[in-house]
């Protein structure tokens, strides 16, 4: 209901200006535009009809008789070989200017997408070394991040690595404590042996033993 209600609307809207283009044709233009068609230049002045003549002052310099008279809507209807000729006279200079407006957009239109597809082709041109660039990037960006798995990897091991030598050399810092407090004990006893040697060659050179 609605979309009929838009559509009269429609029709009254665009009927308006059409009839009112009507009325001012009909009562304010067409009464006072007529369209004549003359006879031959000579003529006599006829008995009856339509006369165009011309005076200066009370003389009569000339006139010309008129065949046919049309006005109002007759005289459009009498009037189409004028508006043929227009058409007509109109026509080739708007086919040729068609034509050449034609090859101008046809040209402008060829250029325009040689353009286009020049830019087009540019633009895959540039994608495709951005791709590449990024592609040589995520590699570089793998590769260093292997790198740094390796690394921190190689450093884990490094520490454990570390952590193991640390505790063999408290181990063998420790044994060679060890040893060396032995070494020490062994020379203490071998100096106190030695003192008792030394002390019983002096008791058997005091007190010599005599053997049966």
């Amino acid at each position: 209901m609605k979309k009929i209600y838009q559509y009269k609307s429609l029709w009254i809207i665009s009927a308006i200006p059409v009839f009112i283009l009507y009325c001012w044709l009909n009562w304010g233009l067409l009464p006072n535009l007529a369209i004549v068609h003359l006879e031959d230049s000579g003529e006599p002045i006829p008995k009856s009809g339509y006369l165009l003549v011309h005076k200066n002052g009370s003389r009569l310099d000339g006139h010309r008789v008129i065949e046919t008279f049309e006005r109002g809507w007759s005289g459009v209807a009498a009037s189409w070989p004028y508006h043929l000729s227009g058409i007509m006279i109109g026509l080739l200079p708007g086919m040729i200017i068609s034509e050449l407006s034609r090859r101008i957009y046809e040209k402008a239109t060829s250029e325009a997408q040689a353009e286009a597809e020049k830019v087009k082709n540019e633009a895959r041109v540039t994608e495709s070394a951005a791709d590449h660039r990024l592609r040589s990037a995520k590699k570089m960006e793998d590769h260093a991040s292997e790198q740094l798995d390796a690394a921190a990897r190689q450093h884990k091991e490094n520490q454990k690595m570390r952590m193991e030598f640390e505790g063999m050399k408290c181990l063998h810092e420790g044994k060679l404590k060890n040893a060396e407090s032995t070494a020490n004990e062994l020379k203490k006893a071998r100096n106190k042996i030695r003192r008792l040697e030394d002390k019983i060659s002096r008791m058997e050179e005091e007190n010599p033993i005599d053997w049966p």
